[in-house]
């Protein structure tokens, strides 16, 4: 884990799940790809445009150092959550989803615990349960 919590509730004005949701997709994202972050990527964000799983976006700017000032940062409204990071020197893609039930125990987590504790567990389990990964290497 390279990100730093602090930091991200700086940024964000509180810790919370989706924050740190955004902060893993952004950082296996990076790995993955190899790629350079603030410039050398390109992230489509689809979601909910509202809190608390808009909150993945800004967690999302903070590990990939994409914006929407920058015009390298994409956001869709949508039902379901899924964001695909491209590497731009590279044109390969790496696509993220949820897990199954994933919003649902967050909710449950955010609920029985807070926003702070919920957010701790979140940046302790392992990505595979929080997220699935699909890779594309350009064509």
């Amino acid at each position: 884990m390279t990100f730093n919590l602090e930091e991200a509730r700086q940024f964000h004005g509180h810790l919370g799940p989706w924050l740190v949701v955004g902060l893993r997709m952004g950082e296996a994202a990076l790995e993955r790809l190899q790629a350079r972050k603030y410039f050398g990527v390109h992230v489509r964000v689809e979601c909910p445009p509202r809190p608390p799983q808009s909150c993945l976006v800004d967690g999302l700017q903070l590990s990939t150092g994409a914006t929407c000032g920058k015009s390298n940062l994409e956001l869709i409204a949508a039902s379901q959550v899924r964001v695909v990071v491209r590497n731009k020197d590279t044109d390969e893609t790496v696509e993220f989803r949820l897990v199954a039930g994933l919003p649902e125990r967050l909710a449950a987590w955010l609920k029985a615990e807070g926003d702070e504790a919920a957010a701790r567990q979140v940046a302790q389990i392992p990505p595979s349960e929080l997220f699935v990964m699909d890779f594309s290497a350009k064509s």
